[in-house]
């Protein structure tokens, strides 16, 4: 039986071209905001109080007390969609993602945890073309759970410890908090055998 190795999604296996708080800005600029309306700082302190406890629509949520602040009348629901179009179109893969995890799924069963809407996760799985390699998706919104949840609901349920592997100090602790083994470390890092430092170094 293969060990199951997960993976973080964002920033861990992506690069963004342009970051989440440019990509705030080119949506509102886009919506003719001006300049001085426009706060990717409180938007994402906005955002992370729905999107932490899984609130339903946590960016529309957001932009409409967003807006309530800035006494703006815009098209929240014309806003996100602007908005995930654009981090979307501005995920890439991490450089050789596709190679290094096909060598790992002949050692382990894949598995992708992250904490996401649903729809966007799922876009951004399919736009990097590596789904034929992974064995499961745990998605915070679709699951209804947050990430920690997940990650103990995994442990619980596997016969051998899986190991979790993240560029995120955030991400490793709820993950040994877990029980989990943890990689953590940057996806180039792998190096020519990948299998092979992910036992080497999980911890």
């Amino acid at each position: 039986m293969k060990r199951k190795l997960y993976f973080n999604l964002d920033l861990t296996l992506t690069e963004m071209i342009e970051s989440f708080d440019e990509c705030f800005v080119e949506a509102m600029e886009s919506l003719d905001v001006s300049e001085d309306d426009i706060d990717p700082e409180l938007y994402s302190e906005l955002f992370f109080d729905y999107f932490g406890d899984l609130k339903e629509n946590p960016r529309k949520k957001a932009l409409d007390k967003y807006c309530e602040r800035k006494d703006l009348d815009i098209d929240s629901e014309e806003a996100v969609r602007r908005y995930c179009n654009k981090e979307l179109n501005s995920v890439k893969p991490k450089e050789n993602l596709t190679e290094v995890l096909e060598k790992l799924s002949k050692d382990f069963r894949l598995g992708i945890i992250t904490a996401g809407t649903t729809r966007l996760q799922k876009d951004k799985l399919e736009k990097l073309e590596i789904l034929e390699f992974i064995d499961e998706v745990l998605i915070t919104y679709q699951e209804g759970k947050t990430k920690a949840e997940i990650l103990k609901d995994v442990e619980d349920e596997s016969d051998m410890t899986p190991i979790y592997f993240s560029n995120s100090e955030l991400d490793i602790e709820k993950a040994e908090k877990a029980g989990i083994k943890t990689v953590y470390m940057e996806f180039a890092n792998l190096g020519k055998d990948p299998s092979e430092k992910v036992m080497e170094v999980s911890r």
